[in-house]
């Protein structure tokens, strides 16, 4: 297989036909990014181009398999830079609601 080159997973071959994808961010228990998923989608790219490849096992380094979202990075969802979200679209607390009920 030709492996693509990956800053935040690692991969190997732990027996043949068994691709590993560990996630590599123990630091913040491998919480995902936007790099991160496009990351995992150019392994299951390469993956599916490469017919010895019977299995693709995902896993996570350090002590947690994946927190989540990295919430550091939320803001850059949809190609917002952080800080520059729409304040009214956050969550309100309970008395400060002012949705029609």
């Amino acid at each position: 297989m030709s492996a693509p080159n990956l800053k935040t997973i690692l991969l190997d071959t732990p027996r043949p036909g068994v691709m590993r994808a560990t996630l590599n961010r123990p630091d913040r228990l491998n919480a995902m990014t936007a790099e991160m998923f496009a990351e995992l989608g150019q392994t299951a790219a390469a993956v599916k181009a490469d017919r010895s490849v019977r299995a693709l096992v995902i896993t996570g380094a350090g002590k947690g398999f994946c927190s989540g979202y990295d919430l550091e990075e939320a803001d850059r969802v949809g190609g917002r830079e952080p800080g520059t979200g729409d304040a009214d679209a956050r969550p309100r607390s309970a008395g400060g609601d002012r949705r029609p009920r």
